[in-house]
């Protein structure tokens, strides 16, 4: 509960985080630890890929990671947060209207069978209850 309160006030306060340059120097940075998305998608045998983004936030991360791959992807974000609204306008005022937003714990998601190509979950593990265990159901829920 606390991390949901605590991560729902920071992540609306879009002011903190969505300047130019603090985009800019995110975009940078996940590019330099993970590489290309574009790698990522040459490595999935499917046409539109399945992406889960574990914890979406406001998507900072995810959306600047993946922005240039949009139209490549099927992409689904689950926040446990209010913030998950944010993630959406910031994805609709981009003029992209494939995203899926869904507010939930990711610890239990709400897909029985393994449904997802790639997870991407940044800096989000930790501050779940039970970090094995939420590794361990987003394993169960990877193709």
């Amino acid at each position: 509960m606390q991390t949901q309160k605590t991560f729902g006030f920071k992540w609306t306060q879009e002011y903190t985080f969505n300047s130019l340059a603090n985009l800019k120097r995110m975009k940078a940075w996940l590019l330099e630890r993970y590489g290309s998305p574009e790698k990522w998608l040459r490595e999935i045998s499917c046409p539109k890929p399945i992406i889960l983004d574990a914890g979406c936030g406001a998507e900072m991360s995810g959306f600047e990671y993946w922005d240039s791959s949009c139209d490549q992807i099927q992409y689904v974000g689950v926040e446990i947060s209010e913030a998950v609204m944010v993630a959406k306008k910031r994805f609709m005022a981009k003029g992209i209207s494939d995203g899926i937003f869904i507010q939930d714990s990711i610890g239990d998601l709400p897909f029985i069978d393994p449904t997802f190509d790639i997870i991407f979950s940044e800096g989000v593990l930790h501050h779940t209850d039970s970090t094995k265990d939420t590794f361990i159901h987003l394993c169960n829920a990877l193709k």
